[in-house]
């Protein structure tokens, strides 16, 4: 990248599998610094090293137990919040509103990123809006067509991506089978990631790729 700094990356993509595998050969590269995105990566980033300076972007460093504190995080990990659950519930509400029949929703989360607190906000926001919310955790991409396959046995006609670099990953697959399965619009929250160079946007469409605009 330049003549004082060498950038070493590697990219995961869906699979998540590969992540301890990619923060021991880092560490093994002798690094200065891991940029590492999401909890799943931060933590092993951290499993991998104790002296190797981390520098993590994700939700919520101090909610998600990676740092002491966002003043004095302790350890050799600091990093950025970004808070994007926050916007969950209010992609929730526009869903929500957007389709006043909607009587039936269900809700995607990846349950290495979104914890029961947040689920149960949500449960309760749609069913005091008259809406029942059906939610499906997955853990790998393998998951994610049962997943969608399950909310519409439920009777979802919509659904809810919750905020994941592991499920923006997998937008592709999450979009073509939620638009084969059920013909209605579906919104997700898309994350950037550094292997895609792209900022935060909302996305929403029944396409085998949802379509992005900020």
């Amino acid at each position: 990248m330049g003549q004082n700094l060498a950038v070493d990356w590697r990219s995961y993509g869906p699979r998540i599998d590969l992540i301890p595998q990619f923060a021991a050969e880092l560490v093994k590269s002798q690094v200065d610094v891991i940029l590492v995105n999401g909890d799943a990566a931060i933590r092993a980033a951290q499993q991998a090293t104790t002296t190797i300076s981390i520098l993590g972007i994700t939700e919520d460093m101090v909610g998600s137990g990676l740092v002491n504190s966002l003043a004095e995080p302790g350890g050799n990990t600091t990093g950025v919040s970004i808070f994007a659950t926050e916007l969950d519930g209010k992609r929730q509400e526009i869903l929500i509103e957007a389709m006043p029949e909607l009587r039936r929703m269900a809700l995607l989360a990846d349950s290495n990123a979104t914890g029961s607190r947040e689920l149960k906000a949500l449960q309760d926001a749609a069913r005091a809006r008259g809406v029942e919310l059906s939610i499906h955790q997955i853990a790998s991409a393998e998951e994610i067509t049962g997943a969608i396959d399950a909310a519409k046995a439920s009777g979802a006609v919509a659904l809810n991506v919750l905020s994941s670099p592991f499920l923006y990953g997998n937008r592709q697959i999450v979009g073509a089978h939620f638009s084969a399965s059920v013909r209605t619009p579906g919104r997700a929250a898309c994350h950037s990631s550094a292997s895609h160079g792209r900022s935060r946007r909302q996305c929403e469409g029944d396409h085998s790729e949802p379509h992005c605009r900020s």
